[in-house]
C-alpha cells in the first residue's frame, strides 16, 4: 500500500476545512423563492452491471407524478478522490440516538481508524447526538498524530491489533497539543453512551446533523460516501396521506425532504448500516463482507426508512456483517460516478404533497437506479 506523504496534507486540509466547518443548520438552505430546483441522483449501469459514464441531458427522460417534466440539467460527478494515489475518503458517522449498546461499534470504529493510519489512508469519523454532529477525527490530522493518540488510549485499556504498525509511524516531534486534543476526542468517543428521546426529537436531531454535514461539504466537488451507523430511523413515507409515517406534523416531512435535497446538492450518498442487537453475543452486529439489503426485503420500520433515504441520495442500505472494514470497503466500491438530474417541481396547492418520480433512458439497454418519489412543498 502506498502511503501518502505529509506533503499532501494541504490537499487533505482542503477537504477537512469544508467537511467539518460546524455551523447551525439552515433548514433546507436558501429556499426563499418558489422556483425550487431539486437534484435527483441517478446511477446508470449496462446489462453487465458496469457503471456507465458520459451521458448528458438528451440521454434521459423524466416524469413527476406520471407527467413528463423538463430537465434543467444533468451533471456527472465522480467520487471524491485525494492524494497522489487518488483514493476515496470514507466519512464514517456513528449515531448515538436510539441505537443499541455501542461499545463494540465504537471499538470497531477506532480499530478502523488505526488500520487507516497504518496504511496511510484518509478517513473521517464523527458522531451524532442530540447536540448535533461532532467531529472525532479529521482527515487533515496527520496519521502520526492519530497513531500517537490511539496508542495512548490503547495504553489505558488494550484494544488495538495494530500496535507495531502504529508505533512505526509515530513522529516524536509531532505537536503535543495536537496529539493531546486528538486523544481526548477519541477518549470521549470510546466511552460515549446511548442517548434516547422521543421519536420526534430523535428524528429532528438526526436530520439536523445530516444537514450540518451537507452544508459543510457543499463546497467540495465530488461524490462523498457517508457510512451511517444507526439503529433507529422510523421515517418511511405514507404516500396515501402525503407525510412521513408516525409523524402527522407536515413540517417534519418538509424538513425530511429538505435534508435529502441538501445532501444531493452537496453530492453526498448515504450508506446506512442498521445496527441491531444480537442477543446471543450481546454485541452490535457490525461485525465479513457487507452486501446491500435486497430490495424485496421488507424489514422493520427503521430498515424501510433507511432504505428509502439511502436510495433518495444515491446510496444503499448496507447489511451488517463481520467486519466494519469490509462494510466501509463495500460502500466505497458502490460509490462510483453518478449523475444529478436537476428539475423544477410544479407548484402545489396546500403545504405538502408526495409525488412519484420516474427516470428512463433513451438507450433501452441501460438501466437507471433513482429515487421513486419526493415531497413537494411551496417555499415561503
Amino acid at each position: 500500500m502506498v502511503r501518502h506523504p505529509r506533503s499532501l496534507a494541504s490537499i487533505l486540509l482542503l477537504v477537512s476545512i469544508s467537511v467539518f466547518i460546524f455551523q447551525e443548520p439552515s433548514m433546507g438552505g436558501d429556499q426563499s423563492n418558489s422556483a425550487r430546483v431539486v437534484s435527483v441522483p441517478i446511477t446508470v449501469v449496462n446489462k453487465d452491471g458496469d457503471y456507465v459514464t458520459g451521458l448528458n441531458s438528451a440521454s434521459f427522460s423524466f416524469s413527476e407524478g406520471g407527467h413528463n417534466r423538463p430537465v434543467e440539467s444533468v451533471q456527472e460527478f465522480g467520487p471524491l478522490l485525494v492524494g497522489r494515489s487518488k483514493v476515496k475518503v470514507p466519512f464514517l458517522v456513528l449515531d448515538a440516538l436510539g441505537s443499541p449498546d455501542q461499545s463494540e461499534a465504537r471499538k470497531d470504529c477506532l480499530e478502523l481508524l488505526a488500520n487507516s493510519a497504518a496504511k496511510g489512508l484518509p478517513i473521517s469519523l464523527s458522531e451524532i447526538d442530540h447536540d448535533g454532529l461532532h467531529e472525532i477525527h479529521s482527515v487533515a490530522t496527520p496519521n502520526s498524530a492519530l497513531a500517537s493518540a490511539l496508542l495512548q488510549l490503547d495504553g489505558e485499556s488494550h484494544f488495538l491489533n495494530q500496535r507495531d504498525e502504529l508505533q512505526s509511524i509515530v513522529n516524536t516531534s509531532e505537536d503535543k497539543a495536537l496529539v493531546a486534543a486528538e486523544a481526548e476526542r477519541l477518549r470521549r468517543f470510546r466511552r460515549g453512551s446511548v442517548e434516547s428521546a422521543n421519536m420526534m426529537n430523535t428524528l429532528l436531531a438526526q436530520l439536523g446533523a445530516l444537514q450540518q454535514m451537507a452544508l459543510a461539504l457543499q463546497r467540495v466537488r465530488g461524490r462523498k460516501t457517508v457510512i451511517w451507523l444507526t439503529g433507529y430511523f422510523p421515517a418511511d413515507v405514507n404516500e396515501a396521506d402525503d407525510r412521513l409515517k408516525n409523524f402527522p406534523v407536515h413540517s417534519v416531512s418538509i424538513d425530511y425532504q429538505k435534508t435529502i435535497d441538501l445532501l444531493n446538492e452537496s453530492q453526498i450518498s448515504l450508506f446506512p448500516v442498521e445496527m441491531k442487537w444480537r442477543a446471543e453475543t450481546s454485541n452490535w452486529a457490525v461485525t465479513g463482507y457487507a452486501k446491500p439489503f435486497p430490495e424485496t426485503t421488507l424489514g422493520d420500520s427503521t430498515t424501510i426508512g433507511l432504505r428509502r433515504i439511502a436510495r433518495s441520495t444515491g446510496g444503499e442500505l448496507m447489511a451488517p456483517s463481520d467486519t466494519l472494514r469490509n462494510v466501509v470497503q463495500h460502500a466505497e466500491d458502490q460509490s462510483t460516478g453518478y449523475y444529478l438530474l436537476k428539475f423544477q417541481p410544479e407548484l402545489i396547492k396546500g403545504d405538502l404533497l408526495w409525488k412519484s418520480l420516474k427516470v428512463e433512458l433513451q438507450d433501452k439497454s441501460l438501466k437507471a437506479k433513482s429515487p421513486d418519489g419526493l415531497f413537494l412543498f411551496n417555499s415561503k
